[in-house]
């Protein structure tokens, strides 16, 4: 009922002349066409789809003058194409006439069954005579002229009458459009054809269309055994469409659609070609399984069910969301069934999947992944080489890694006397090396051992055992400092250790310039049983901070002792001895002094004695040398001289013994 009643709007949309939607209801229509060679055809539908009781009159218009062409038209009135029917269709044209005469069929049911049986006289030129709905005119000497159909009363009267367009027997009428924008796309249930309505002409509207397939060797098969009834008309929609359920496979095919008009003709057709690809010979294999076994996976599918599937391509990955490296990228035969990954790392998890491959090697969809982790045959080899390398905080071992893929190594210590192994690892190292932190002061002896751990959770047997000593990082207490002194240009610093003194072996000793100063090292290490030290390079006037540390045989150095600090006072400035006179009157009168170089760290200044002044510097400090010269002494008969030392800071000692210069 869904098919009739569709086919039912498609005649109410010709009829209404393709109008949009919310129109009138349909006024019937009268459509005539030339062949050109003297022969009209003529086609029409009944007014709101009612039947008249008396049947239709026929007439020919031309020049102004009309001609009745058949008195009365009806079901079953033509007997020629009446006997030309099978007994099926003659049936139903008698059983129809009766109950549209008689008013037995409902009014829906009446349109419904007009309207059926009017798509089949379009579809059957016999049908159609001897239903009443088709008229042949033959009339060779051609003009102008258009028809008149009649419609009368059970008394033979007028009721309502349709008329034609102008048409010429002698001018054929243009055939209808052809379909617009023929798309052909090969899919999995077969070719799928799509094209655009043709524009529609009143005068001769396309009703429907026909699909025409040629192969690749020129053979042609008509594809609709029914033409396919337009649809959407008027819309402006693309719905025509048509699917090919069995197309020739891997081969070239073209495809044309003809429109129909109601009298069966054919428009030019619409062609579209295509190379036609088997789609389920790319359709992934069913039943793909990978079963683990070791360091190997087995991989198994169901063949593709399509005869042009070349082969298959199995793809693998680390990832469940890839990327996918194919493993046979040449294909595996198309009767294989079954496939073997080997040489895999046990406890590794593979990902794969598989794809179909046509003629021309193109790779369809991928199957659905399938995992498998495959175990190792054998337990990794014995870890070898262990090292160990004790540090103060630290146990660092190292090993030689071993060849054959693993997860990593696990560490194991035996602390002296313990009775058991712990393990050292949480998870396996991933490098053959491993630090154990045993802190800084923790002392004795251990043991250690390594295995080697797969992905699979195989483990080695331990390696050789192997013992570190600890090392002594207890550092001593810090020592005291008892006395300060920095008289005499020098510091001497008194010191005693912090019990227990046995601990010290050596002590070092810190100076530093200011009080936040960390200072530095000086000297050589003190033994342990020195108790005092003595700075002699040191600044006079410069203030100094120390501090002491203890150092035992293992080299742990305690934390620096409380620091005390003291200014370097002047060492004893000495008197010089007397300086040597010479008097010289050339180039002129004056003193020559000789006296000896003065100590390290000292200068020797010249005084000259004035009478009612005293004794005044007669030369600023000398340092390097034996000799200076007075070059303008004092005109008086004696001149007396001395000489005192300098320190850098400015002391000074007691003055030598005067010399004295007498001029005649």
């Amino acid at each position: 009922m869904r098919i009739t009643r569709l086919l039912l709007c498609v005649l109410f949309l010709l009829l209404a002349g393709f109008s949009t939607a919310g129109a009138a209801q349909p006024r019937g229509a009268l459509w005539a066409v030339s062949d050109g060679q003297g022969t009209v055809s003529l086609f029409w539908i009944p007014k709101d789809l009612a039947w008249p009781a008396g049947g239709w009159r026929l007439e020919r218009i031309s020049g102004g003058k009309s001609r009745v062409l058949a008195k009365k038209i009806g079901p079953g009135l033509d007997q020629a194409a009446m006997e030309r029917l099978d007994p099926t269709d003659r049936a139903s044209i008698g059983t129809l006439g009766s109950e549209l005469k008689s008013g037995a069929i409902p009014r829906d049911d009446r349109e419904l069954a007009i309207t059926v049986m009017g798509i089949n006289a379009a579809f059957d030129r016999d049908f159609g005579l001897a239903l009443g709905l088709r008229f042949q005119d033959s009339d060779p000497q051609g003009g102008k002229r258009s028809y008149r159909l009649t419609a009368l009363n059970g008394q033979g009267k007028a009721q309502s009458e349709l008329v034609s367009a102008t048409v010429d027997p002698g001018a054929a009428t243009p055939l209808p459009e052809a379909p617009q924008s023929l798309v052909a796309v090969s899919a999995e249930a077969g070719v799928e054809l799509t094209w655009d309505n043709p524009k529609q002409n009143m005068i001769v509207p396309v009703f429907a269309f026909l699909v025409e397939r040629e192969d690749a060797t020129g053979g042609r098969v008509l594809l609709t055994d029914k033409p396919l009834l337009i649809a959407n008309a008027g819309s402006g929609e693309p719905n025509g469409q048509f699917t090919d359920l069995a197309p020739p496979k891997e081969s070239k095919a073209t495809y044309r659609v003809f429109s129909i008009d109601l009298f069966g003709r054919r428009s030019r057709p619409k062609a579209a070609a295509l190379f036609i690809a088997d789609v389920s010979a790319l359709a992934p294999p069913g039943g793909f399984t990978a079963a683990a076994g070791k360091n190997q996976v087995g991989l198994a599918w169901e063949p593709n069910r399509s005869p042009y599937t070349s082969g298959y391509v199995v793809e693998r990955s680390l990832l469940r969301s890839g990327p996918f490296l194919p493993l046979t990228p040449d294909g595996l035969d198309a009767d294989r069934t079954s496939w073997e990954d080997k040489n895999l790392s046990g406890g590794t998890a593979y990902f794969y999947r598989i794809r179909a491959m046509d003629p021309r090697g193109e790779l369809g969809p991928p199957s659905l992944v399938a995992t498998a982790v495959p175990e190792n045959r054998q337990a990794p080899p014995i870890p070898g080489n262990l090292r160990a390398e004790v540090g103060r905080t630290r146990v660092r071992l190292t090993w030689d890694a071993v060849k054959f893929p693993v997860a990593g190594y696990q560490v194991e210590r035996l602390a002296k006397d313990a009775g058991r192994w712990t393990l050292q690892t949480s998870r396996p190292v991933p490098e053959p090396l491993f630090d154990d932190h045993v802190g800084l002061h923790t002392q004795g002896e251990f043991s250690y051992r390594v295995s080697a751990v797969a992905f699979d959770n195989q483990q080695s047997r331990p390696s050789r055992e192997i013992k570190a000593v600890l090392l002594d990082t207890v550092s001593p207490n810090p020592p005291r400092i008892t006395a300060i002194e920095g008289s005499d240009g020098k510091v001497v610093v008194s010191f005693k250790p912090s019990p227990p003194e046995e601990d010290v072996h050596s002590f070092l000793v810190v100076r530093s310039v200011a009080e936040d100063d960390p200072g530095l090292v000086i000297g050589d290490p003190l033994p342990a049983s020195t108790s005092r030290f003595e700075d002699t390079f040191v600044t006079v006037g410069q203030k100094y901070w120390y501090q002491l540390v203890a150092v035992d045989k293992s080299g742990n150095r305690s934390d620096p002792g409380w620091g005390r600090s003291v200014t370097v006072g002047n060492p004893p400035v000495p008197a010089p001895a007397k300086p040597a006179l010479h008097i010289e009157q050339e180039p002129l009168r004056h003193v020559r002094l000789v006296f000896k170089t003065p100590p390290e760290g000292l200068e020797v200044i010249i005084q000259r004695f004035e009478k009612g002044k005293g004794w005044r510097p007669l030369t600023g400090g000398i340092r390097n040398a034996t000799e200076a010269a007075d070059l303008n002494p004092p005109a008086q008969p004696k001149v007396l001289y001395r000489l005192v030392y300098r320190a850098a800071n400015g002391a000074v000692g007691r003055p030598s013994p005067e010399a004295e210069a007498k001029f005649e």
